[in-house]
């Protein structure tokens, strides 16, 4: 119950995007000041719905690359428009200046057997033995995703 009233706060605003704005002007206008796109924004299905959007951010600064990010899911269409609710991902929280993060890929897989599909964020540490064992992870979902899977 507590889960739910929270995600219906975080869900309150509603983001409106005119019809035909591209997943790109579309996130680049929701960035916040002082932050960059950390992944290109991906919009697909996964979870109970179609038309999702996700978007990745981290700060400009260059220092801190972890990264915050949202998924907005489509509420209502009118008209020229589409209504967004944004849901706030859990932000990254890795020591700044330790490591340069990226993001390897973002996509959408079934990883529990059910019928939606999850997001799935693979970020990539630099400067680390943690980059090795990364890189082979994101070769071997790379394989699975060549398969039939959405990447970006």
């Amino acid at each position: 119950m507590k889960l739910t009233t929270f995600l219906l706060f975080l869900a309150a605003a509603a983001i409106e995007r005119p019809a035909g704005e591209s997943p790109a002007v579309f996130a680049k206008r929701l960035t916040p000041a002082n932050r960059e796109l950390a992944h290109v924004p991906l919009e697909g299905a996964f979870g109970p719905g179609a038309g999702n959007v996700v978007l990745l951010w981290r700060k400009a600064d260059a220092v801190d690359t972890n990264y915050t990010g949202e998924v907005l899911v489509p509420a209502a269409s009118a008209g020229s428009s589409r209504s967004y609710l944004r849901y706030s991902l859990p932000p990254m929280q890795e020591i700044p200046g330790h490591f340069e993060i990226d993001v390897a890929a973002v996509f959408y897989a079934n990883a529990d057997r059910d019928a939606p599909l999850e997001l799935i964020v693979l970020p990539q540490p630099q400067g680390s033995a943690i980059h090795l064992s990364l890189m082979a992870l994101t070769k071997a979902v790379s394989r699975i995703v060549s398969q039939g899977l959405s990447v970006s």
